[in-house]
């Protein structure tokens, strides 16, 4: 597999109460779909059954229930809780997938052959030192191999009861403790396993344990065992409790840590079975330099250049999950009933925990420091340097606005930040899949190892305009113009705090209007109502009727004629600002056949006018028989319901794109000279001639952006013509910092 295996990510649909799966994709990370894209493909074309609408979409996270109503809107309630449902599923599946072929140290040659035998040779200096015998399961060894971007790595020794022998890697003695803490109570029988964070075993396993073709394998390469019962058996073990396949960097890591327990357990295992304090220095591979010291105490020297280089390779996700745990423990052992009322102050705190719990532990101030800082005072030396580095880089970080100004889907985020007007490009994976250009995030951008990551996110985007309100406000406060914010500024609680109710406040507002009813208008702003007039006449007076019609004038044009019925179009010359954007308006259609006339418009206003024309001009030969109207709002929200939309829009025809285009570049180009209430009543281009005015103007751009890129990219509007019209480039974007 091309670089190495890697473990899927599938998205699991399933209907209840019969568990019946109807929607899985697994995600291919050079094509990702969005989720909100999968679930319009479970709607329309579910595994199972014909297509149909369920009463409830129930999800595990706030930022997909906001993917999944941009697909259903309000026609399907969509809830956050918990999926344990989905867990159970999946665990079931785990345990049905039958073992493809039979476990193997090279894995079909993947793995390189010098690099098991060097972990044999490892193993067998190790094995004769029994570091078993000599330390409990309560005493851990630090390990440092700088050349391999290990640092601070904490080893537990296994085996003390006589059951099993060897030791597993952790990442550090956070993780260790992590670790201890989630597996305090026993692994559970079904559902989801959480081991607190990922590991590295090896194990020394009896002949008869050992898988036959591990055996002809050892046999036929002649590796050293330094005992029949001595078969090194490595493992990569997920937090989750899933086997990883093993890397070559993985059997380098355990060999390199054998080696190192071997140096310390022979030259000092009497002083460790006294409990004094003992470190010992080996050379592994040549030269490579491994270190280990018990108990687990600072290493002292940091990382080479060259194993800080290494360490990329190390997932933060993993680390910043235990830290946070490990921090929310401190927080409540430490500071109880204050921390408690610290961390009180965010609005549906279970529902967003992906910015709850970093607000908590990062922005709460307790005696005047976070959770964070106190926490990283009294364990600093018991951080691997990963783990040190990922929270100085956090306590670095500030809480900002963050401008989506363009996105790879299912790879990055560029992003702005429109209080200090700091660029990033920031590495995302899920995130970058459900999210449009120009809206806003609130949320910190950290720096790691090279990259830099989005943390702390509030689950819920904010639409241009009203972000845009919110920095006005910031601003105020802080005395700064913006995108000049100093970030030391919006690190001050009461920035925080205000950014926070405000973004809070917004999105109140934002959802309240959507959850308002639908109310569509026509040009003319009558509320829309599809409104059919139906009359009746003698059939022989059919002549008089559309000769009264095309008395109209020049309001009325006939369409087409046949044998059964003559069309006619009520329209309107426009004049002005209008006519630049639509030079006619299509008021109405009459459509006349033998002994009826039915009139069909848009709004009751519309249909007042034209009837009452119509009725002048044809006089008594017309008996109005009943009026009839259609919602079409009630339409929109059935037919949403009934009939999911398809996951791919038919593509348009040339000319009629070419059409669309003019269209919306008429409008524009009369857009910038209308009154806009906004704009307090000026038009965009009178608001762009002075600083204020243009920040507006620029936000509401940036809205009218934000709507286009949701279209396919053919009928995109490019709105750059437009800015430089106004004489200035809102923010032209350019090279985020990678």
């Amino acid at each position: 597999m091309e670089g190495g295996p890697r473990r899927p990510e599938m998205i699991l649909w399933l209907e209840l109460p019969t568990e019946l799966i109807v929607g899985m994709h697994v995600i291919d990370p050079k094509e990702p779909l969005s989720f909100g894209e999968i679930l319009r493909h479970a709607l329309a074309r579910p595994i199972a059954g014909a297509p149909r609408t369920p009463d409830r979409i129930r999800v595990a996270e706030a930022r997909l229930a906001e993917e999944a109503r941009e697909v259903v809107g309000d026609a399907i309630a969509v809830e956050v809780a918990p999926t344990p449902e989905v867990d159970v599923v999946v665990a079931r599946m785990q345990r049905e997938i039958p073992q493809e072929r039979e476990p193997s140290y090279l894995d079909g040659d993947r793995l390189p052959e010098e690099d098991v035998r060097r972990l044999f040779e490892a193993a067998g200096e190790l094995y004769p030192h029994a570091p078993w015998e000599r330390a409990g399961d309560d005493q851990v060894v630090r390990v440092d191999v700088p050349a391999l971007g290990v640092e601070g790595a904490c080893v537990s020794i296994i085996g003390a009861l006589g059951e099993s022998f060897g030791f597993v890697v952790f990442p550090s003695q956070i993780a260790f403790e992590a670790c201890l803490e989630a597996t305090r109570e026993g692994l559970p029988e079904e559902g989801p396993v959480d081991l607190g964070t990922a590991q590295l075993a090896l194990n020394f396993e009896a002949h008869r344990d050992v898988p036959r073709r591990m055996v002809r394998e050892v046999a036929s390469h002649g590796w050293p065992l330094a005992a029949p019962d001595a078969y090194p058996f490595p493992r990569r073990i997920d937090q989750d409790g899933v086997l990883h396949p093993m890397e070559a960097r993985d059997l380098d890591v355990l060999a390199a840590t054998a080696t190192a327990l071997a140096k310390l357990f022979g030259a000092h295992g009497e002083e460790i079975a006294r409990g004094r304090s003992v470190e010992a220095t080996a050379s592994y591979r040549g030269g490579i330099e491994v270190r280990a010291r018990m108990p687990y105490g600072s290493a002292g020297a940091g990382l080479s250049a060259h194993a800080a280089a290494s360490n990329a390779e190390v997932d933060v996700n993993p680390i910043e999950g235990r830290l946070a745990k490990a921090m929310w423990r401190f927080a409540h052992e430490r500071f109880g009933k204050a921390w408690r009322r610290a961390r009180r102050g965010v609005k549906n705190f279970d529902e967003i925990l992906p910015f709850s719990i970093p607000w908590s532990l990062y922005r709460c101030r307790i005696e005047g420091r976070t959770a964070a800082d106190w926490f990283f005072d009294e364990y600093k030396d018991r951080l691997s340097e990963s783990e040190r580095a990922w929270l100085e880089n956090q306590r670095r970080s500030w809480l900002g606005i963050w401008e989506v100004e363009d996105f790879e889907p299912g790879a990055t985020l560029d992003l702005r930040d429109l209080l200090t007007g700091e660029r990033r490009r920031v590495q995302e994976k899920m995130g970058s899949r459900g999210v449009s250009k120009r809206v806003a995030l609130l949320g910190a951008v950290v720096e790691h190892q090279g990259a830099f990551l989005m943390t702390g996110t509030y689950p819920h985007t904010m639409p241009p305009m009203e972000a845009f309100r919110i920095v006005e406000e910031v601003c105020a406060a802080t005395g700064a113009e913006p995108g000049s914010v100093p970030v030391e500024k919006l690190r001050e609680a009461k920035i925080e705090r205000l950014l926070l109710e405000s973004w809070e406040r917004a999105l109140g507002e934002v959802e309240r209007r959507r959850s308002q009813p639908l109310r569509l208008a026509n040009t003319d702003g009558d509320p829309l109502l599809f409104t059919n007039d139906r009359f009746t006449f003698e059939p022989g007076d059919r002549p008089e009727v559309e000769h009264g019609l095309r008395a109209l004038g020049a309001d009325v044009e006939e369409e087409e004629r046949n044998s059964t019925s003559t069309c006619f179009a009520v329209v309107r010359c426009e004049t002005g600002r209008r006519a630049a954007l639509l030079p006619s308006t299509l008021l109405g259609r009459i459509e006349v056949g033998d002994g009826s006339l039915t009139i069909e418009t848009n709004s009751v206003k519309r249909a007042d006018w034209i009837r009452r024309r119509v009725e002048e001009k044809c006089g008594e030969r017309l008996r109005h028989r009943i009026r009839d109207h259609a919602d079409p709002v009630a339409s929109f929200g059935r037919g949403a319901a009934a009939s999911p939309s398809k996951s791919k829009k038919p593509e348009s025809p040339p000319e009629l794109l070419a059409a669309l285009r003019e269209q919306k570049a008429r409008f524009y180009r009369a857009w910038v000279d209308e009154p806009i209430p906004a704009l307090d009543g000026r038009t965009p281009r009178e608001a762009s001639r002075d600083a204020a005015g243009r920040r507006r103007v620029d936000a509401l751009i940036k809205n009218m952006e934000n709507m286009e890129s949701r279209l396919p990219t053919a009928e995109q509007f490019d709105f750059q013509p437009l800015r430089r019209e106004l004489s200035f480039a809102a923010e032209s974007p350019s090279r985020p910092e990678e």
